[in-house]
């Protein structure tokens, strides 16, 4: 078998040290920073991006993210992460402060247009209803409008509060939003139930799409997700009549279409009717139509979910498949029993191919890494935690939540409280980038960041060359180094573990041998170099392990 020299003939004499900022910078970067570039006086929500993850739009009571901040409300504000600049959106006319708090914001595709909801009553002219509002911007012309209206621009007589309750286009013409109001629509006449509109900002129409399809009052809707063209809208309702398909009362996911009018149930069976003992919700529908992601506590949705908690899973619209995102590393569905507090994987997002899922889940009901968020590839069938290594914590960070992918997969946007490796320990929620190299010349190594003496671990590859040689290197340092013009994550002292070749479409799996209990307590990070065709080296990300 080929040999690489470098992995050779270098000595292999181990020596401890600390994992060093240098070594993840590039990985992670803050994106709720201030426009001093420094971490703000008070944490973020509800962070959205655009579609190439350019644009970052977040919520915020911090006073320092822009000069001038002294309404003490929740704002929005966007991020431009090339240009450095970051802006606040939830303004009146010539930058006049909101009077009261702005959340929950969504960002168009090209992170021009943004949509929140909002209590302020100055925010535009003849606003006077006392109640929350939906307002739209127009970041290059500068203008805000609200768009919770009537069809003749009448002011709802109720709003409603509650995260994921509007979404916008591409183009920026429609927006969808959740209310509670009875004043927008002659067919919705029940007071208190939250149900979803479609507002047409060029032909000024509101449209209610929640609605029974035997033409029955009593309807209701909320968690709204757009498609880029409009003409789809993915939403939960407990209504058994949306659809004919859904016979209880627990929540589901549907899909309305712009051009019918009709819903379809999208947390289907493989026999086509709704799922049975548990609740679906918090939907995503991908900028063409043609999936929706969302999570889900019932039992009956795919063959393979066994657990009693709550799983991710994706329906395509076009195959009219269902099936779970939610596996472990290893490629099994693990959970314990639902509660309240631990419900299982929740805030699913997804690429725009559908490729890459994102979502958070706790440590026991993933069975792999740790308590964070995951990736799921459904293209090379991997699961990864996207954990961040930090100088000040041996291991990898579980705080990541409310994932959100970029419709390539190349970038992860996130939320957590430990802080950055460029700004150390905070204990307050930042909005953070994974930048992730998806490009086929990148090996890509997942598995386990953690694992008992005794045991073994389970290690997976992929977007390498097929057919070509590879060898897993071990070292406790993660200091750098270079060898032929190549870069290493993994120090100079390392040992070889094993060695192999591809397959024929570039992937490769790997099983350790058992752990031994002299192992335990120690931390080491693994990094696989490849020998392609043409001798040159390729080498994978590298992952920080410890043995319990």
């Amino acid at each position: 078998m080929k040999q690489i020299p470098l992995l050779t003939s270098i000595s292999t004499t181990l020596t401890i040290a600390a994992l060093t900022t240098s070594a993840t910078a590039q990985d992670y970067s803050a994106v709720s920073v201030t426009y001093s570039e420094t971490l703000p006086n008070e944490g973020v929500q509800s962070p959205n991006q655009s579609d190439d993850g350019r644009y970052v739009v977040f919520a915020s009571k911090a006073s320092d993210l822009v000069a001038g901040d002294t309404n003490a409300k929740y704002d929005v504000f966007v991020r431009d992460t090339v240009a450095g600049t970051i802006e606040r959106v939830s303004e009146g006319a010539g930058g006049m402060e909101a009077n009261d708090d702005s959340h929950w914001p969504q960002i168009s595709e090209d992170g021009r247009y943004v949509v929140f909801a909002s209590r302020a009553t100055n925010l535009v002219g003849g606003d006077t209803n006392t109640t929350e509002d939906v307002f739209f911007v127009d970041r290059d012309l500068d203008t805000i409008e609200r768009v919770s209206v009537g069809n003749l621009g009448i002011e709802q007589n109720v709003g409603h509060w509650e995260a994921r309750m509007c979404d916008v286009s591409d183009d920026g013409r429609y927006v969808v939003f959740v209310t509670r109001a009875t004043n927008l629509s002659g067919y919705d006449t029940y007071w208190g139930d939250r149900d979803v509109y479609v507002r047409d900002r060029i032909a000024e129409t509101t449209t209610l799409i929640s609605i029974a399809y035997l033409g029955d009052q009593r309807d209701t809707g909320w968690e709204p997700s757009i498609s880029g063209d409009g003409k789809l809208v993915s939403f939960t309702s407990n209504s058994w009549l949306i659809h004919p398909d859904d016979s209880d009362s627990n929540d589901d996911v549907f899909v309305w279409h712009s051009s019918t009018g009709l819903i379809e149930l999208a947390s289907q069976t493989g026999l086509g009717v709704s799922g049975t003992g548990g609740n679906s919700h918090k939907s995503t529908i991908t900028p063409d139509g043609r999936y929706v992601v969302y999570e889900s506590s019932c039992k009956d949705l795919h063959p393979d979910d066994t657990s009693t908690s709550q799983d991710i899973y994706l329906r395509d619209r076009t195959l009219g498949t269902t099936e779970i995102v939610s596996y472990n590393s290893d490629g099994t569905v693990t959970g314990g029993s639902w509660s309240s507090s631990y419900p299982g994987c929740k805030d699913a997002d997804i690429s725009a191919d559908g490729r890459f899922v994102v979502f958070y889940a706790p440590r026991w009901m993933t069975g792999c890494e740790a308590t964070g968020s995951y990736l799921r590839d459904r293209t090379d069938v991997l699961t990864e935690l996207l954990g961040i290594p930090r100088w000040w914590r041996p291991l990898y960070s579980g705080d990541l939540f409310e994932p959100k992918v970029t419709d390539d997969g190349s970038k992860v946007l996130a939320l957590d409280k430990s802080g950055t490796p460029e700004h150390g320990n905070w204990g307050k929620d930042v909005a953070l980038f994974r930048l992730r190299d998806t490009s086929t010349d990148s090996v890509h190594l997942t598995g386990p960041t953690a694992a008992w003496w005794g045991s073994t671990i389970y290690l997976k590859a992929c977007n390498a060359e097929a057919d070509a040689s590879w060898y897993l290197a071990r070292s406790f340092t993660a200091t750098g180094m270079t060898y032929a013009g190549h870069s290493f994550d993994n120090g100079s002292s390392y040992e070889l573990v094993d060695s192999g070749v591809m397959d024929s479409t570039g992937k490769m799996s790997w099983v350790s041998p058992i752990i031994p209990q002299a192992a335990s307590g120690l931390t080491f990070y693994l990094e696989l170099a490849v020998v392609q065709a043409d001798g040159t080296l390729a080498d994978s990300n590298h992952m920080m392990f410890k043995v319990n």
